[in-house]
């Protein structure tokens, strides 16, 4: 998918998650994407202070080299490490931020769903970091995203998401693949040109999602899943 998360592929069933991702980048796209390596700007936002992250004496945000042309932001190490480095074949380049830091370089898709997700477990978008692990060939073939809400249990993690996008409107529905993800579907995406799906899967504070561009097939999504923790 081009990158835009709450709007996965027609062949990524899952979070139609919205966008580019990082601040700074442009060409936003609606629906469950990142942006690609490349245009990632080197930009790191910073968290205020107080937050749960910093209580937990997390270091503060640095910006290493990546694979490709430009820098990608690295503010969470320790999340990146839980999400696979090789699908498929394929090796995945990681980054993380914020989730506020998601939110301010994207417009409609997944962004929605976020802010009242948190609330719910007495979070900011601030306070919660997200991962990403995506292969770097365009399109991209695979997107992989984890959100850790410090403190939070697995099962209400996703049973407050699915609440959030079936009042929000988004399609939820479950499977049997791997992990038995739930299904969330962005229905303002075009399926034949952005992903609008993504699966969902959490284990103990920390929430998976699997997005992909519309080619995407079912073997690389079972694929996908099945790499998570």
């Amino acid at each position: 998918m081009v990158r835009r998360l709450f709007r996965l592929n027609s062949t990524l069933v899952g979070l139609g998650l919205a966008t580019t991702l990082v601040a700074g980048c442009s060409g936003q796209i609606p629906s469950f994407t990142a942006s690609p390596p490349g245009s990632h700007s080197s930009t790191v936002s910073t968290r205020p202070s107080g937050t749960a992250s910093e209580s937990a004496g997390q270091a503060s945000p640095t910006v290493s080299p990546s694979p490709g042309p430009t820098y990608l932001a690295h503010l969470d190490a320790a999340l990146e490490d839980q999400l696979p480095s090789v699908v498929g074949g394929l090796t995945l380049t990681k980054f993380s931020y914020p989730v506020s830091t998601y939110l301010a370089s994207v417009t409609g898709g997944d962004s929605v769903l976020y802010a009242p997700w948190l609330v719910k477990f007495g979070k900011t978008p601030d306070a919660v970091d997200m991962a990403f692990a995506e292969d770097d060939l365009p399109p991209v073939h695979f997107n992989l995203r984890a959100i850790q809400v410090p403190g939070a249990d697995a099962t209400a993690l996703v049973a407050a998401l699915s609440d959030v996008a079936t009042k929000a409107g988004w399609p939820v529905t479950t499977n049997d693949y791997p992990k038995q993800p739930l299904v969330i579907t962005d229905p303002t995406a075009d399926p034949t040109k952005a992903a609008d799906k993504a699966y969902v899967h959490a284990k103990g504070d920390v929430v998976f999602f699997v997005v992909g561009n519309p080619s995407l097939d079912l073997v690389s999504i079972v694929q996908a899943l099945a790499a998570l923790p």
